[in-house]
């Protein structure tokens, strides 16, 4: 169990990883498409969508010659509630990318922040 959790842990502590997993978040992409979000260069991404495909975070789907790339882990979704909530990130820039993580949201926080040290 642990050696699971560390793993799965050890996946999110890179923020090229989280922003590609926030931006898969909303909707699954191409390569190209999460370079024009993201912002994080073609090499770089793809040696980091190779780590969150072999943590089982990202699966992929062919259309034509496309290959889109999509979140498939409940885990990752809760994980991505619990980080925006905990460190108060919106989605993105865009008011409409921003829309759509609501339907995320509902995870359950209540009592979580009463526990949480508070920033001096």
């Amino acid at each position: 169990m642990y050696t699971e959790a560390a793993s799965f842990f050890r996946t999110f502590g890179n923020q090229d990883r989280l922003a590609l997993l926030n931006a898969l978040d909303q909707a699954s992409m191409t390569v190209t498409e999460m370079e024009q979000r993201t912002g994080i260069r073609q090499p770089t991404l793809s040696q980091q969508l190779a780590v969150l495909r072999q943590a089982g975070l990202v699966e992929t789907s062919r259309d034509g010659k496309f290959v889109h790339y999509s979140l498939t882990s409940g885990r990752a979704l809760i994980m991505l509630g619990m980080m925006r909530h905990m460190f108060e990130l919106s989605m993105m820039a865009e008011p409409s990318v921003a829309a759509g993580c609501v339907q995320h949201e509902a995870i359950t926080l209540e009592g979580i922040d009463d526990q949480m040290p508070k920033a001096a």
